[in-house]
This record gives C-alpha cells, structure tokens and sequence, in this order.
C-alpha cells in the first residue's frame, strides 16, 4: 500500500509531499490542480521513461520517492528477497532526472536498472483510465487479491508442494509405463548378459589399454633397449670409459688424498652404470613376444572396444554401465507393483483443497 509521495521539481510542482491514510484515498480538484503531475511521479517510479522536459524551468534536477508498506505483500518480499533488496516491511523508490538527460533508479536505497522498476511495478500499483484493459479483470489478479485478502499464504505453499509431489510421481508413473514393456526389459537383459560373459574386471580394465600399447610395440621397445644395453657395456662405452678414469683417479688419490671425495663420485657412478645394465637386461626378458599373447590381448581389446562403443562409455566405465543395467533391469521387473504403489501415491497426493465460501 501506498504511504507517501514525495515530489521535487517536477513539471510545473517546485515541492509536493502526498500521505495516504488507511482505507480508500480520493484525491480531488480542479483541472491544473496537479493530479495529473501525481500519476506522473508515481508513473517514473514504475519504470516509465523519463525526458528532461518533465523538470521544472530553472532546475537542474527533478526527483520523485514514494514509500510503500509491503508487510503483507508475500510476492513482492519474496522478489526483493531474491534480488537482495529487501529492507523490512517497507519498499522506498526513488527516481532522480537530471539536466543532461541522465536518469538514475533506486530501490531500498540501492541503485537499480529501470526494468528492475518495472519488474516491481506490477507488485505494487495498477494505474489505469476509462475503459483502459487493467489487473482487476485479470482473473490470476483476482485470486492473488482474495488470497492476500483471505492470509492464504500458508496455504497456498502447501498446495505448492502438493502439486510439485504430485507432477513428480506422475511423470515416474508415465516412465514405467513407456519403457517398462517387454522390448526394453528384453534389451536390458541381452546387454546385461553379454556383460557378465565378457568377465569384466575391473584391474584388467584399468590396465588393458596400457598393456596392448607396450605389446604392440615391444619389436621396437626390444630393439631400443639392446642398443642402449650394448652401447653400456661396450668397450668403447661409458661402463669401460669410467673404469679407466677410476684407475686413473685411484693413482692420482695416492699421491693426493684431497681427491677422495672426487673417486667416491666416480665410483658411485660406475655402480649406477650397471644398475642401469641389470635393470635393462630384467625389463628385456619380461616383454612378452608371444605371437599367441599378442593376438589374445588384441581380441580381447577390440572385444572391450565394441562393448564402450554400443554403451558410449570408456573401456574402465564398463562395470559401471553393468551396474546400471542391472539396477534399471530390478526396477523393471518389479514395475507393476512400482505402478500400483504409484497410483496410490497419486491419489493420496492429489492437490485437491476446499474452500468455505
């Protein structure tokens, strides 16, 4: 509701302040009394678009602020809630012209953007002439009235959350019964048996990938590492380079121990050299050869490929995906009870409410 208007330097009005009482207000007078320039400052605070020719001759701005009590106005507080603009039971627009064409829009003392005015607008006035299309012939309008006017509110959250239960079991209601026929439980189980033939593991499945990469090219891994191997320990290598420098520095340390720290490095040196060899030589008998081992493990992959690409899901994915078979396929199987219990749930939920009128 209405509480004050304040005027500054609008049109022809240097200062006006308006305060509305309790109950139906009539504002009267002769023609050029000004009414009109009291819908026109309520009309800037709703939104309307502004022209410096509204501010009186000699000023530099024109200002307009009305006070409205919005205490049991639920929509509004919930919008000005949701926008971060409440301040307690009262909403304060103000509307400020300037000179240069400027205009500035405020809400609770926070600058807004004129659609935030007019969002709020229809909260808060329904301004309106002769003959003119208004809110009160708006049935929607009619029953917000009548509920804020009945303190329906409580109410009417209730039924809110009736109706949402409501659509939901609905809509699991027409999911049973679109997908839970005899073609689709059918499909279910042949793609859940062909997941339990396949003896998914999850191990293998983590680790498939990597292992078809390295036996694919285990020639060239082969090749790779023999010649890093050979060229560690051939006599022209670094293996037999170091030792001569190792004797060399043994001579060396004799006639100046100062150089012992240096031989220790040297020989540190040597003793990874042949780590190096030793793990080199392990790693060249455990890649696996085996023509009957490669074509296994290339089946086997291309058998996890067919699989990912019928379920769209990654080789490690596809116990998940079986698993999620498996839990569509108890829902299904159990769907006419699913249904019934639904039904029930449909009727005792319907949002039916009765008035006394």
């Amino acid at each position: 509701m209405l509480q004050s208007l304040s005027i500054r330097n609008l049109a022809v009005v240097e200062s006006l302040d308006f305060n509305a009482d309790g109950g139906l207000n009539i504002i009267t007078g002769e023609t050029g009394a000004g009414k009109s320039i009291l819908l026109q400052g309520l009309n800037l605070l709703l939104g309307q678009r502004a022209d410096v020719g509204l501010i009186r001759s000699g000023k530099d701005r024109a200002e307009v602020t009305a006070i409205f009590e919005i205490n049991q106005n639920i929509p509004l507080r919930d919008y000005l809630s949701c926008e971060s603009l409440d301040e307690g039971d009262d909403c304060i627009l103000r509307r400020v012209i300037t000179s240069d064409g400027k205009s500035k829009a405020f809400i609770n003392g926070r600058a807004v953007t004129l659609s935030s005015l007019r969002d709020i607008s229809r909260y808060l006035v329904d301004i309106h002439g002769q003959n003119e299309h208004h809110l009160l012939l708006n049935p929607l309008y009619q029953l917000e009235i009548y509920d804020s006017y009945q303190n329906n509110q409580e109410l009417l959250e209730t039924l809110s959350k009736k109706v949402v239960e409501y659509r939901d079991i609905s809509q699991r209601i027409e999911a049973l019964k679109s997908e839970g026929n005899e073609k689709t439980i059918e499909l279910l189980n042949f793609h859940c048996k062909e997941l339990e033939k396949a003896n998914l593991n999850q191990e293998e499945l983590d680790t498939i990938e990597e292992r078809f990469k390295l036996i694919k090219n285990s020639g060239k891994l082969i090749e790779s590492i023999s010649n890093i191997a050979g060229n560690l320990s051939h006599q022209d290598g670094p293996g037999y380079q170091l030792d001569k420098i190792i004797f060399e520095t043994e001579k060396a340390n004799d006639l100046d121990p100062n150089l012992a720290e240096s031989l220790e490095l040297l020989k540190s040196a040597q003793i990874q050299i042949q780590e190096t060899q030793y793990n080199l030589e392990n790693y060249l008998s455990s890649i696996d050869v085996d023509p009957e081992t490669i074509k296994l493990t290339e089946n086997r992959i291309s058998f996890f490929y067919d699989l990912c690409r019928k379920h769209d899901c990654e080789i490690t994915e596809l116990i998940d995906k079986k698993n999620e078979i498996e839990s569509k396929l108890a829902l299904f199987s159990d769907s006419s009870k699913n249904l019934e219990e639904l039904v029930k749930k449909t009727r005792k939920n319907s949002p039916r409410i009765y008035f006394d009128c």
